[in-house]
């Protein structure tokens, strides 16, 4: 069977910050502790690249923490956008939410979504610059948005420390007041080299336990089961075609200065690590030429070539795709590669277990 790989785009990165006042333990972005801001030219070329495509996009406002860059700049940055078509999404560790920024959130209709990886036993890997934990700060914004009437959703970082405690994780989010809960086991990736090499008796228990605790009282979203089972019934339910066509997230992601890489924010500051993923900056050179010819940058090669060999010798392809760029870039030390630790965890061990469940 023949797979076609293309690329799209609908949704950018924006960094208005690159400073994160904490300094978790497996954070995998290496210039966290430098402070920058997102030149507001960046944004009028974005704003600008948008409304001559008349298409709608999604901006993620990422960091860093891009709380901190203050309301008052955010603002000035946000407002650059009130004439596109455009949803906005901001991805949050909570500390800093008070009331001003959730009427920010409320008025502008802005996505929010939290970094939390548990109740304070679990928790500690989320540290602020002086080795103090931050759950306690993470909570008082939650609480705020809550008092808001909020939604929010929730990423955690699930650590080998959690593996054992499924159902005590679920419950607490259950009860924490986030309408969806998207899981990440820690990854070997950027800054963060701590091994995600977990036993796979756990990290299977994990998944089992975590399903029957969800499909026991499915009251919030978990999106690891949620595209598994989209996965499954899509299987279940429609035919094969002689190509299989995988369409893949550009993801360009622009930095404070301008920058733009591709495929994964996580690329952004790589160059600091003795790599150049960069291709090129939106103050130089306009968005439509830098994403123009995406052939011509070795990296998307490599990429396409990589998910190539996974079509051929993976069993798993039609779920997972092919696997992302971060993790087959910090795993394998090259895109042109198939599988990665990520895959066994999140990916292959996931389906295996909940098919035999169902």
């Amino acid at each position: 069977m023949k797979t076609e790989v293309s690329y799209h785009n609908k949704k950018f990165v924006l960094q208005p910050t690159s400073i994160c006042n904490l300094n978790c333990e497996y954070c995998y972005l290496p210039g966290r502790d430098i402070l920058k801001y997102l030149n507001p030219q960046v944004c009028t070329e974005l704003a600008n690249y948008i409304n001559s495509t008349n298409d709608s996009y999604e901006i993620i406002w990422h960091g860093g923490e891009p709380l901190a860059c203050g309301l008052k700049r955010f603002s000035e940055l946000f407002l650059t956008f009130k004439n596109c078509k455009c949803k906005h999404t901001i991805q949050s560790n909570a500390t800093l939410i008070n009331n001003e920024w959730c009427n920010f959130f409320k008025k502008n209709n802005v996505s929010v979504g939290i970094s939390i990886d548990g109740s304070k036993l679990y928790n500690k890997n989320r540290i602020n610059w002086n080795g103090a934990e931050s759950y306690d700060s993470t909570m008082k914004g939650i609480k705020t948005l809550l008092s808001h009437n909020i939604n929010f959703s929730v990423i955690s970082v699930i650590s080998e420390k959690h593996l054992d405690h499924a159902k005590e994780l679920y419950d607490y989010f259950l009860n924490l007041g986030c309408w969806s809960w998207g899981l990440n086991i820690e990854e070997f990736e950027g800054s963060n080299t701590r091994s995600n090499h977990f036993n796979s008796h756990k990290i299977k228990n994990f998944w089992k336990e975590l399903y029957y605790c969800w499909q026991s009282n499915p009251k919030i979203r978990i999106r690891e089961f949620d595209y598994a089972l989209t996965w499954m019934d899509r299987v279940c339910n429609q035919p094969e075609f002689e190509v299989i066509k995988r369409d893949f997230e550009l993801f360009p992601s622009i930095s404070c200065n301008g920058d733009m890489v591709l495929l994964s924010p996580e690329f952004l500051d790589v160059n600091i690590l003795g790599h150049n993923f960069i291709i090129g900056n939106v103050l130089v050179e306009s968005i439509e030429s830098l994403l123009k010819n995406l052939e011509s940058y070795t990296y998307i090669r490599e990429f396409t070539n990589g998910i190539l060999k996974c079509a051929d010798e993976c069993d798993y392809f039609s779920f997972c795709g092919g696997g992302y760029a971060s993790n087959k870039f910090f795993e394998n030390g090259s895109l042109n590669t198939t599988i990665t630790q990520h895959c066994h965890n999140s990916k292959k061990t996931l389906i295996d277990t909940i098919t035999k469940i169902i």
